[in-house]
């Protein structure tokens, strides 16, 4: 949806998607469904929700084997 321009059709699947991750306590679910509403927030020109949800899915990669995920998030936190 999100490719599409559907943005907040997408902004509705993924709070949807992590609702599901935190339900069934899937880390590595939980933190796409973040960095996908963070880069969602980000096109909508909704900076300070965007770093929001990155700050929490960097957050979630701590302590775990989710290197490459942490990267992306960096790389999107800094590319705002």
């Amino acid at each position: 949806q999100g490719a599409m321009g559907r943005l907040a059709g997408a902004i509705g699947t993924q709070e949807n998607h992590l609702t599901l991750a935190n339900k069934h306590n899937q880390l590595s679910s939980r933190i796409q469904a973040l960095s996908s509403l963070g880069r969602l927030h980000f096109n909508l020109g909704q900076v300070d929700a965007s770093v929001s949800y990155l700050e929490q899915a960097l957050a979630a990669t701590e302590g775990t084997d989710e290197r490459e995920d942490e990267a992306i998030i960096r790389y999107r936190l800094v590319q705002q």
